[in-house]
């Protein structure tokens, strides 16, 4: 019905996409991001480091206002640890099974592989307000970052942020299984990479 009422519902290429609307920010600082998100994929891509990254659309329509992409398949961490009141590790036990079932095992794996370059890119971006609201934890265990209003020294006056350069905690760690585990390791050797 949408596609018949558009004028250009005629065309092949037409598709109905979800946005969010923005007023009242100034999203250059998000297009920014995904730009270097996008370039950063590229050269993981051809570099084979086995990392993943998701970055999301931006259109930046003036210096206040633009749309964004919805991340449909994640939930924040917040949102998770609130409704499901478990700890991350928890949560990953309830949606992906036991400690040694294959999905468990590759959603680990994802997770550490998202991990790994959001602590590059957070770091690379001096990206600051890293807090369990804008970071989302998608279906298949990946971490994917939002919101990076505040990057690149750009930070209010008023308002103190964390001294460290990425987000790494204890929780995060757990989920890998600690900081003698293989996928603790696997994470360090991404980075390095």
């Amino acid at each position: 019905r949408i596609r018949q009422a558009s004028p250009y519902g005629h065309l092949r290429n037409w598709r109905l996409v979800a946005a969010i609307v923005k007023c009242g920010d100034d999203l250059r600082h998000e297009l920014l991001a995904y730009q270097f998100m996008v370039r950063l994929k590229e050269i993981w891509f051809i570099e084979h480091v086995p990392v993943f990254v998701r970055p999301i659309n931006i259109l930046v329509l003036s210096n206040n206002s633009g749309l964004i992409e919805p991340i449909l398949n994640a939930v924040s961490l917040h949102q998770i640890k609130k409704n499901s009141k478990l700890s991350l590790r928890n949560y990953f036990l309830r949606e992906f099974g036991t400690e040694r079932s294959e999905e468990y095992l590759t959603a680990v794996k994802n997770f550490v592989q998202s991990c790994a370059a959001y602590s590059i890119i957070c770091y690379l971006l001096q990206v600051k307000d890293r807090h369990n609201g804008n970071i989302l934890l998608d279906d298949e265990g990946h971490l994917i970052h939002i919101d990076f209003g505040y990057m690149l020294s750009a930070t209010p006056k008023n308002l103190g942020f964390e001294s460290s350069p990425f987000k790494i905690t204890q929780e995060f760690v757990d989920i890998m299984g600690g900081l003698q585990s293989d996928m603790y390791g696997y994470y360090k050797i991404l980075i390095l990479r």
